[in-house]
């Protein structure tokens, strides 16, 4: 299924904000962290996962040899990296705005 947007994220019972910050230097640290920290745990394995895969393979091309090969490898780590950031850091935001939404909309039914 395709992300939007737009898209309205499922929040857990006593979901807390998140800092965007905090998700960005986290998934800078290592990609997949920030997910996690988001509440993202699966995204964040998966994440991880193709991270270290990538970085894998690359430094067994490199043993290898094959540098143009070692170069794509590379261009893709860095990718998903940053793919990673922006989308820690975009998500952070989504649940804020929609917790200050269910807040609004508590606070008007009181």
């Amino acid at each position: 299924m395709r992300e939007t947007r737009n898209q309205i994220l499922e929040l857990k019972e006593g979901e807390t904000k998140k800092n965007p910050g905090v998700a960005t230097v986290l998934s800078c640290l290592y990609c997949g962290l920030g997910q996690i920290y988001n509440g993202q745990i699966l995204k964040g394995i998966l994440y991880m996962f193709f991270y270290g895969m990538f970085i894998g393979l690359a430094i067994t091309v490199f043993s290898i040899g094959n540098y143009a090969a070692l170069l794509s490898l590379v261009a893709l780590c860095i990718l998903l990296w940053i793919s990673g950031m922006i989308n820690a850091n975009e998500i952070a935001r989504k649940i804020n705005i929609q917790l200050n939404s269910l807040n609004e909309t508590h606070e008007k039914n009181k």
